[in-house]
């Protein structure tokens, strides 16, 4: 079973605004540090954050030792680790030991496997960005979306450049010319056509003079019919030049002759249409070509958002309902920024739950943001989570929690500590 940490005891020397302090908790789920402005509490806040994640406090403290002092000193029991940490100058140094006295080789290591997020304050999750808390709540889950988001967006990237070429190619299509319905495939050569033409002239004639021919002849036999015993010999031989030109007649097909006169006449519009045609083609090809390229790449991305939903379905949110999508954090499909603050704090009051499976620690700086109603949710939370809080409120009325003044522990109201 994995061990579990709260504080048993904090002392605090020098640090910040903080002279000194000694506060026990005595098993109160929230531990109100109050009193006026500048007088220490946020101090002491930030001595629970320095002496267990200095790495990430250290930006937000620039000034740890109390001006006036040379040193100051941090320390926490945890019970079965004592953690201290002390500064001189810009130098700090920590330790870590055992209940009884025994120190820890590498402290650091110690800290590292014990903290996870000893500063995440629910109220401050509550006014981040919407892809900060998105962020944090990936982090949480220990979901990694960068090489789905690369590829997606590297793919979406291409996408978009195909759709740009669909654009233009229709666009180039619809400024293309109507193409006349009987236009050739290909471009008619004016030679061949002059060539074509005066063949079928040429048999034309040709046809025509044989036409008349053969009426002379059909004449001449009408003619010579009475004389078929002289002309015997004649006719046999008419008859075998008429079954010959009979032939050749049959053979000859010219192509109409107007049709071809009509096409030289409009070649160069005819040429110009089967130019258009054929750009209209290949632009059609190319459409299809990116459109297909389109539809690739749309699968493709598909593909990763389903990955990404499988990653989600496989993740354990700490809070039912919760999820996320591009733009931030969704409460049962809702923007988490459009839910009311009592569910907002419940939600973020929870992920620092889940961030804290060992250290069941949690730091709220602005404890005045809560009114009763959330104040009585964050208490009753913490109870059931065997979690320990540490809030700041400003306070003056001097019945709240420990009560600093002046860097010190002015007085102790309820039985929340013994200080």
């Amino acid at each position: 079973m994995t061990p579990s940490y709260h504080i048993l005891g904090l002392q605090v020397e020098n640090f910040m605004r903080v002279s000194a302090v000694s506060i026990h908790p005595n098993g109160d789920p929230v531990i109100q540090i109050t009193g006026k402005n500048a007088e220490g509490k946020t101090s002491i806040i930030n001595a629970i954050w320095a002496v267990l994640c200095w790495r990430a406090a250290a930006g937000s403290i620039p000034e740890p030792v109390r001006r006036g002092q040379e040193s100051a000193q941090v320390r926490i029991d945890l019970g079965d680790l004592i953690v201290t940490r002390t500064w001189k100058g810009e130098k700090t140094s920590l330790t870590v030991t055992t209940r009884e006295g025994a120190k820890y080789p590498s402290p650091q290591s110690v800290l590292d496997k014990l903290v996870s997020e000893i500063g995440f304050d629910p109220l401050e999750f509550v006014r981040m960005q919407p892809r900060d808390q998105r962020t944090t709540l990936m982090n949480l889950l220990k979901i990694d979306f960068s090489e789905f988001e690369k590829e997606r967006s590297d793919l979406l990237q291409q996408k978009n450049q195909a759709q740009a070429q669909v654009s233009g190619l229709y666009q180039q299509i619809r400024e293309t010319p109507a193409v006349p319905n009987d236009t050739p495939d290909e471009e008619i050569s004016a030679g061949n056509l002059i060539q074509r033409l005066q063949e079928s002239t040429r048999l034309s004639d040709r046809k025509k003079d044989i036409g008349i021919h053969l009426g002379k002849m059909s004449c001449e036999a009408s003619e010579i019919h009475s004389k078929i015993q002289e002309l015997q010999d004649r006719l046999q031989q008419l008859a075998k030049e008429q079954e010959g030109l009979f032939s050749e007649l049959d053979q000859i097909d010219p192509e109409p002759l107007e049709p071809l006169q009509d096409q030289l006449r409009n070649i160069e519009e005819i040429n110009r249409s089967v130019r258009l045609k054929q750009q209209k083609t290949k632009t059609l090809e190319r459409l299809q070509q990116a459109e297909k390229q389109v539809n690739t790449i749309t699968e493709a991305i598909g593909d990763i958002d389903q990955d990404k939903r499988d990653a989600l379905a496989a993740a354990k949110f700490p809070v039912p309902g919760l999820s996320f999508d591009e733009t931030g954090i969704l409460l049962n499909g809702v923007p988490f920024a459009q839910a009311s603050t009592a569910e907002q704090i419940r939600v973020s009051l929870a992920m620092g739950i889940a961030l804290n499976p060992e250290l069941r620690v949690l730091l709220i700086r602005d404890g005045n943001a809560l009114d009763s109603d959330s104040l009585r949710m964050v208490e009753q939370m913490a109870k059931d989570a065997d979690m320990q809080i540490w809030m700041e409120r400003v306070d003056e009325s001097g019945q709240v929690g420990v009560i600093i003044e002046d860097g010190t522990v002015k007085a102790v109201s309820g039985q929340q500590v013994i200080a």
